[in-house]
């Protein structure tokens, strides 16, 4: 991608390894203030739409599971709006305790993910079987 090769166009691989973020420092150095603005609002930008998409992805399975009778019902019902409220609240109070139990355990969730996205395929396969 660009700010690789950015990086590598900046540094010598030597240099790379005493800096903190690379990527940042040599966007700065090359292309200045304002290029590393844009970047740190891009980060900014995918790290939102990341969460966006765990929030409403998260809720819609959680709800179709629920109303296939595999969690509690009240995870399954919609309101005016047509959104599982519920499951959102659950995922909410999930990932705002998760933070609190400390790097180690977060990295843990994280090398989970790939095991729960294959629980969750198993589930939305198993609900379309049905």
């Amino acid at each position: 991608n660009i700010l690789n090769i950015i990086t590598a166009l900046a540094y010598a691989p030597s240099e790379v390894a005493n800096l903190e973020w690379a990527a940042g420092s040599a966007v700065i150095s090359t292309l200045g203030k304002g290029a590393f603005i844009m970047l740190v609002i891009a980060l900014c930008a995918a790290v939102w739409s990341g969460i966006n998409g765990f929030m409403i992805c998260g809720s819609k399975l959680l709800g179709s599971i629920a109303q296939y009778n595999m969690l509690p019902e009240s995870m399954g019902k919609l309101n005016s709006n047509g959104v599982f409220k519920n499951s959102i609240i659950f995922i909410v109070i999930v990932s705002l305790i998760a933070p609190w139990f400390g790097r180690e355990v977060i990295s843990w969730i994280v090398d989970m993910s790939s095991l729960g996205a294959s629980i969750a395929y198993f589930y939305v396969s198993l609900i379309a079987y049905r």
